[in-house]
């Protein structure tokens, strides 16, 4: 478990990049989980797009708000929090 905020703001400027949320600049680690969805015997493949970021950086983010990621636009549409002063914002593409 990461000891600080300022351990876990350290920790995404080394492995993660600049995300901007609701207009906000925040250091993050965006996910694009590829999944396969089984309906009745029909295989959907998709992706599930997501950003990492420290709890205190996207504690107004919900359902809808803006996110700008590895140079596409989304829409948060569930919020994570993990319980250790992290955070991941499930996000769909905005078309």
């Amino acid at each position: 478990m990461l000891e600080s905020s300022d351990d876990r703001l350290q920790m995404l400027k080394s492995l993660g990049e600049l995300v901007t949320v609701n207009g906000q600049s925040v250091y993050a680690i965006p996910e694009n989980e590829y999944r396969e969805i089984d309906l009745n015997g029909q295989i959907i493949e998709s992706n599930l797009p997501a950003v990492i970021c420290r709890t205190e950086d996207v504690s107004s983010a919900v359902h809808g708000t803006s996110v700008i990621a590895e140079g596409s636009s989304y829409t948060v549409r569930e919020v994570r929090p993990d319980g250790t002063g992290m955070t991941t914002l499930i996000l769909s593409e905005t078309v």
